[in-house]
């Protein structure tokens, strides 16, 4: 099997049977442990059940919301939609919808990247694909959603209000996301440098 990465072949991704979204079905493989799927599975939706029922009484009656600011992007201007209008969604569609939003406002544009140059490794910054933006969002959550576990005694709670604080703009994955940034922008000496 050649090793090269131009050549490599991925798997083609499937998306979730009940949510029939390629992200959601990712955000379950990652949190599956020892191959406990159905487990992954319900705790994924027990925490978009809490966290629909948190965003429909956040409304207060409205049915716009605005999903497309994000906290703290500079240059993230083109998905400037006016608002998603939840009352012509259903709520599989308006849980992906959020999903997104939250992936966005989680994923760093920014990363850094260990190379070897001259016997000392350097650690280089470069420009996120989207693909793998979302990876490191979803990785962020899960992370900060675990640390949760002790104080709101189960994992499905843990990751729901991790999202809704992602929502709010107080959550942990974000303070990450602030992080990864500014150690990408320190390190913006090395940016010349190629993988």
């Amino acid at each position: 099997m050649s090793r090269r990465k131009s050549q490599a072949q991925s798997r083609p991704k499937t998306p979730d049977q009940y949510y029939d979204s390629v992200e959601i079905s990712q955000f379950i493989n990652m949190i599956m442990k020892d191959g406990k799927k159905q487990l992954a599975t319900r705790i994924v939706r027990e925490s978009f059940e809490a966290l629909y029922a948190f965003y429909l009484k956040d409304l207060g009656g409205k049915t716009t919301i605005d999903l497309s600011k994000s906290s703290g992007d500079e240059g993230d201007e083109e998905g400037s939609q006016s608002g998603t209008n939840f009352a012509d969604l259903d709520k599989k569609e308006a849980v992906v919808k959020l999903f997104d939003a939250i992936l966005d406002r989680v994923g760093p544009n920014l990363e850094l990247v260990s190379k070897r140059v001259g016997g000392a490794n350097i650690q280089v910054p470069v420009m996120v694909r989207s693909e793998r933006r979302y990876t490191i969002a979803m990785r962020f959550i899960i992370k900060n959603a675990r640390s949760r576990m002790s104080q709101m005694k189960s994992f499905a709670n843990g990751l729901a209000q991790e999202m809704i604080d992602v929502l709010k703009g107080s959550a942990k994955s974000l303070d990450d996301k602030e992080q990864t940034l500014r150690m990408a922008k320190a390190n913006a000496v090395f940016g010349g440098i190629r993988r």
